[in-house]
């Protein structure tokens, strides 16, 4: 069988990159700026490879990974979201007086994760694509130095390892292969003695993507990961993450077990209801930026959930929206904590806005636009991206269900307008003495920060005026729809 090496240059681009990075840690460990230009190329190219190598749809591997439009997509969008948090990091990390090497190449790995993700049709890769994501992830959430909430993150992601392990298995057990394309004949058939136990594993399966994902009542690790993380790692673990398990979980459950979908239709339907509710209940409760943060991506990724639950293409459509409002908008949220951040403190509470109207408005103005897109008020992509996912939802699901997700996304408005607030002068609502020497401090932009943060403002406000272009570049760049 032939190497397919225009399938995996995106992958092995990353991956001399990370060699070189480990390399640059070794030999000067202090050149920080080196590192990420460096990180930014290798992930520039492997943008460049995945628009070259993947246009052409097809299975290579002997039918274990696709390369078609979706994994152009969500591809091209987990690597973009690598390249924010590497443009955070490195104002941050030279406050915080990091080494150079060691946190950019496992920013790539996890990036090589998320291709892996992209591309599964067999769930032994799909197993491989969660653990390449998921073990730099574990190390980063508690960058430099290790924090105890990492560790609880990686303990509990090896039992959920364990799991979709034992459910890959016992999938295997039913359909006699692990391949998307067989388990699919095999669900068709919706008879015989070992549906039962595919029906079993493909549940346990679902329940290891579900931790991934953060879907209640998977989610705990999320606000404790968080709240330990670094600021400019909150983008990878907030959105890269979803981003790439989202696409392997539309590959699963539109390429594999289609003929299902009235066993986990319901399922998906229940769960992603109860993530949308302790999602939003979550964000109204939280003060710590890290902790709103987890639970506003928890009650987003609800939403997506509740779409994909349908089964439709539309859907899938809907929450490739989604995600890029999403994106952008955390994005920028987290932009702004970096430029506020002091060294040596990750205090990161709302009271760390105070005044940041005054101080500089440029900046408000763009959290501003950030909070409302998370809140889902027009005409910002938060609004495009959550009117898309409801849409489409109402095609398979109680119109009442889509009802109460859609109040319970809107309630979330009300933790978003109190980050609002606390931008306004000090004068203009109640101090908090233990934020006083965050809210007097002098706001120092670093010009990347400021690039970074118009960059990610302009998609929000373009993908909110115009939704349509995301639909339409999806289709340009991946040569066709999905």
């Amino acid at each position: 069988m032939a190497v397919p090496y225009m399938m995996l240059s995106p992958l092995i681009a990353l991956a001399v990159t990370a060699v070189l990075l480990l390399a640059l840690s070794a030999l000067a460990p202090r050149q920080r700026v080196v590192a990420a230009v460096l990180t930014v190329l290798g992930l520039l190219a492997a943008c460049g490879l995945i628009l070259w190598g993947w246009r052409t749809e097809r299975t290579v591997f002997g039918g274990t990974a696709t390369v078609d439009a979706l994994a152009v997509a969500f591809g091209l969008l987990g690597m973009a979201t690598v390249i924010v948090t590497v443009l955070l990091s490195l104002p941050y990390g030279t406050q915080e007086r990091w080494e150079s090497g060691e946190y950019e190449a496992l920013l790539l790995f996890a990036a090589g994760g998320m291709l892996v993700l992209a591309v599964a049709s067999d769930l032994l890769v799909l197993l491989i694509g969660i653990e390449l994501l998921a073990l730099p992830l574990y190390l980063l959430a508690g960058f430099p130095r290790g924090r105890e909430t990492a560790l609880r993150y990686f303990l509990l992601g090896v039992v959920a390892l364990a799991v979709q392990a034992y459910g890959t298995a016992l999938v295997y057990g039913a359909a006699g292969s692990t391949q998307f394309r067989t388990i699919a004949a095999v669900a068709a058939q919706k008879g015989g003695d070992t549906l039962p136990l595919l029906v079993v594993g493909l549940a346990l399966v679902l329940t290891g993507l579900g931790f991934k994902l953060a879907l209640v009542p998977f989610h705990q690790w999320a606000p404790d990961a968080y709240y330990g993380a670094p600021t400019p790692v909150l983008v990878i673990l907030a959105v890269g993450t979803k981003v790439a398990v989202i696409a392997a979980f539309v590959r699963l459950l539109y390429g594999a077990v289609p003929g299902l979908q009235s066993y986990w239709g319901p399922i998906v339907t229940a769960v992603a209801l109860v993530t949308v509710l302790v999602g939003s209940v979550g964000v109204l409760l939280q003060r710590e930026m890290g902790r709103l943060i987890a639970y506003s991506g928890i009650a987003q990724i609800g939403l997506v959930a509740l779409a994909l639950s349908t089964g439709s293409g539309a859907a899938a459509r809907a929450a490739f929206l989604g995600l890029v409002a999403y994106a952008a908008a955390t994005g920028a949220l987290v932009a702004v904590l970096g430029i506020i951040h002091h060294p040596g403190s990750d205090r990161r509470t709302v009271y760390a806005f105070r005044g940041l109207m005054a101080r500089h408005r440029g900046v408000a103005f763009a959290l501003i636009l950030a909070l409302l897109s998370l809140g889902g008020i027009p005409p910002t992509a938060g609004f495009a991206g959550k009117l898309a996912l409801l849409t489409a939802a109402l095609n398979g699901v109680n119109v009442w269900v889509v009802f109460v997700a859609a109040l319970a996304s809107v309630a979330t408005v009300a933790a978003y307008v109190r980050v609002f607030l606390s931008t306004l002068p000090p004068d203009s609502h109640p101090r908090r003495e233990e934020e006083a020497d965050a809210a007097i401090a002098a706001v120092r932009v670093s010009p990347l920060l400021l690039i970074t943060l118009l960059a990610v403002t302009l998609v929000t406000i373009i993908a909110g005026v115009a939704p349509w272009v995301i639909g339409w570049s999806g289709k340009l760049l991946g040569g066709g729809g999905f």
